[in-house]
């Protein structure tokens, strides 16, 4: 039926060529589209955390290979080659846990590409509400779930960017109690005391897997410029043939990170072990004195 316009002009009514169904097959038909909606953005947001993996990895080569690394800086030998010292763990500014294996390692990297001192990061959200200055730079980690099999990508920005540190997220547990008597006891506190020896002929997984455990104690780690050179040449050799190609592939650089972080896991677990057993030794030669005292008391 046609239809008269303001201007009296005659206008044909437009057909509603759209198929129509009953409210049940309707109800589907939306409920595709919209799952469908939720699988391209799903696909997009991986090609996305797909991109940032792939950069990462890509960035802790080249912090390998450039040694703007820590563990590989070479402004921290002494005139005879030697080196030793105490490395900061990057923490979370929201529960105060060190980040594990190649999140530590890309963290550091980041921070330092920044030009930021920071050693605590935290994500927009674990800031609170609109509590991130305008403008700070911040990058990106990712995280793979091997049970889920999904990879998450997440922005992080240093602590020095958040407006009020009061606001910032803390677990329930931590809410009233500061953060480091939440941590496994062990990793509470730094230990300068500890000293984690990485000289000679090491592999590179335990080189690196000992400097994050100095990482996570505060201990001194200690190594010398030839072994560095030594273990840096070897994993440039290793990765360069995947890195240094038109399509990079950084799939063995993960691999290897997982390795240095069970070295890190074993360190840990023998030092903790180590002070253990000493501390009993301790007590029990302070048991030995204690009797040997009374006996003499009672003669």
């Amino acid at each position: 039926m046609a239809k008269t316009n303001a201007n009296g002009t005659t206008v044909p009514e437009q057909k509603n060529n759209a198929p129509q169904f009953s409210p049940d097959i309707q109800a589907q038909v939306d409920a595709q589209i919209a799952a469908d909606a939720r699988a391209a953005r799903t696909r997009q947001e991986s090609a996305r955390t797909t991109y940032y993996w792939q950069e990462n990895g890509k960035l802790l080569y080249e912090g390998i290979k450039q040694g703007t690394l820590p563990l590989f800086d070479k402004s921290l030998a002494d005139d005879r080659g030697n080196i030793a010292f105490t490395p900061e763990a990057i923490r979370s500014a929201s529960s105060g846990n060190a980040f594990k294996g190649n999140m530590q390692l890309i963290a550091q990297q980041n921070l330092k590409a920044l030009g930021l001192e920071d050693k605590e990061i935290l994500t927009y959200e674990q800031a609170g509400e609109k509590n991130i200055k305008k403008g700070q730079p911040h990058f990106v980690l990712t995280t793979y779930d091997a049970k889920t099999k999904q990879a998450h990508r997440y922005n992080y920005y240093p602590v020095s960017a958040v407006i009020d540190p009061s606001k910032i997220t803390r677990p329930v547990t931590q809410r009233n109690t500061p953060y480091e008597k939440t941590l496994p006891k062990y990793e509470a506190q730094k230990h300068p005391d500890i000293v984690i020896d990485a000289h000679g002929t090491i592999d590179p997984a335990t080189y690196t897997g000992k400097y994050l455990a100095a990482c996570s104690l505060g201990a001194k780690f200690c190594t010398d410029a030839k072994t560095q050179a030594n273990i840096q040449e070897k994993l440039v050799q290793r990765f360069a043939p995947a890195l240094e190609q038109e399509k990079p592939a950084v799939s063995d650089i993960y691999k290897f990170s997982n390795e240095a972080s069970a070295v890190c896991k074993d360190t840990l677990s023998a030092l903790h072990e180590e002070r253990t057993q000493s501390q009993e030794r301790k007590q029990e030669k302070n048991y030995k004195r204690e009797v040997a005292l009374e006996n003499e008391i009672s003669f």
